[in-house]
């Protein structure tokens, strides 16, 4: 429900689009599908991710953003552990990146 109402919210930029010219209502309705189809996948990954840890906080940038600023003895290990989760993350991304970069010839 959460992500329809992202869609419904959406539409004033959408009839925005439509006053200015040039995108007929076949344009609009695909744009309008594809959205709720990415928002659809989005919703079922993070699902997911849900089901699969305890806790679906651990991996939330604003949790993680919002636990950095208590005093410094406050430090949850919570924090701890997304920052283990966003530097494992990164290294595995930026590791990829540079497996990929290399087949492609791009770094020699």
């Amino acid at each position: 429900m959460f992500i329809l109402l992202l869609l419904v919210i959406g539409i004033p930029v959408l009839s925005a689009v439509f006053a200015i010219g040039g995108v007929g209502p076949w344009e609009g309705g695909i744009v309008a599908f594809t959205t709720v189809v990415i928002l659809g996948t989005v919703s079922a990954i993070s699902l997911y991710w849900s089901s699969t840890f305890r806790r679906s906080v651990y991996l939330n940038p604003l949790f993680f953003l919002t636990m950095a600023l208590v005093p410094k003895n406050q430090l949850y290990p919570e924090w701890f552990k997304c920052l283990g989760a966003f530097v494992a993350v990164a290294l595995l991304c930026a590791g990829l990146t540079l497996r990929n970069s290399r087949r492609r010839g791009d770094i020699g």
